[in-house]
């Protein structure tokens, strides 16, 4: 894990990030570990269109745009274009940033990720799939029965057992 104090920016995380030369091409995205009613964390399977991690159980979330305020606002964006606009999310405390690399299916790319885990849930309404191409269902289970699904992402897994041992 890179570091575990919110960073409210891009600023804030370049100076936080700018003197690690294992990154190269840097890219931001924001996760939520996001708790349904019942208290289970709800995560999406990857779908075809989806950049990486095809197949994997991920955390919602997505990259940050230059048009997002700060990371929340990315982050409360993230959920309502891929959980819909029927439900209304509350964005809790933020958990760690990650740095992760994957391959981009598009462009044959090597990215370097900097993942931002926020713990989050959902307020009121249902969730709705609004991109069945790049996720294929929402699943909903406790961090335990997750720890040991093999479908999990790496990232994912090592956000997850983070809250866990973090408790």
């Amino acid at each position: 894990m890179l570091f575990n104090e919110e960073v409210k920016n891009i600023d804030e995380l370049i100076e936080k990030v700018l003197y690690d030369p294992s990154i190269k091409k840097m890219k931001v995205c924001v996760v939520c570990m996001l708790y349904d009613k019942d208290g289970k964390i709800v995560l999406h399977r990857r779908g075809a269109k989806a950049r990486d991690e095809i197949g994997k159980l991920e955390a919602i979330g997505g990259s940050v745009d230059k048009s997002d305020g700060d990371f929340r606002d990315a982050l409360l964006r993230e959920l309502r274009e891929e959980a819909g606009l029927e439900a209304t999310f509350e964005v809790g405390k933020f958990v760690v940033a990650q740095h992760t690399q994957h391959v981009d299916k598009n462009s044959g790319e090597l990215i370097d990720w900097i993942v931002l885990c926020y713990e989050g849930r959902i307020v009121d309404g249902e969730l709705v799939n609004m991109e069945p191409d790049r996720c294929v269902e929402f699943t909903h289970k406790s961090i335990d029965d997750y720890l040991e699904d093999k479908d999990l992402s790496n990232s994912c897994y090592n956000f997850l057992r983070y809250i866990k041992d973090n408790r």
